[in-house]
């Protein structure tokens, strides 16, 4: 366990995006143990078993594994939420808020692009000790 994290999500469907993802995940979390899924429908599945502390969200996803991304992987906020309200969601969409419209947005952002993923999970994790503490700036 890690500051918290005892458990990871990553829900990614492009190999060398998922590749970057999970190089920073071991990186700064190196001793919690992850998941992935490649589609919704898997993502889905492993949201509802309610075991993970953090969550890297894509947003555009395919249903099916090996399928075409068609579909709003933000969409499952709500579902993550309901499930363990005290998950931290991390996106890791491209697109702008601007381009996402009204879906809920995810607590932080990472970049997929290898040393940019490190640095913002590093920023994750601090943000993550820093509300564990009580010391939270947006208060």
């Amino acid at each position: 366990m890690t500051n918290g994290i005892e458990r990871i999500l990553i829900v990614e469907d492009q190999p060398e995006c998922l590749e970057a993802l999970e190089w920073g995940v071991k990186k700064v979390f190196a001793e919690v143990p992850y998941d992935v899924a490649k589609c919704l429908c898997d993502a889905t599945r492993y949201v509802q078993e309610g075991k993970y502390n953090l969550v890297l969200l894509d947003n555009k996803l395919p249903y099916d594994e090996g399928g075409t991304a068609d579909y709003d992987g933000y969409r499952l906020i709500p579902l993550i939420k309901a499930t363990n309200s005290k998950t931290t969601i991390a996106g890791t969409s491209s697109l702008s808020d601007e381009e996402l419209g009204d879906l809920l947005k995810p607590d932080f952002k990472v970049r997929k692009d290898w040393m940019k993923t490190k640095e913002d999970l590093e920023k994750v994790l601090s943000e993550i000790q820093r509300m564990k503490e009580g010391n939270n700036p947006n208060e």
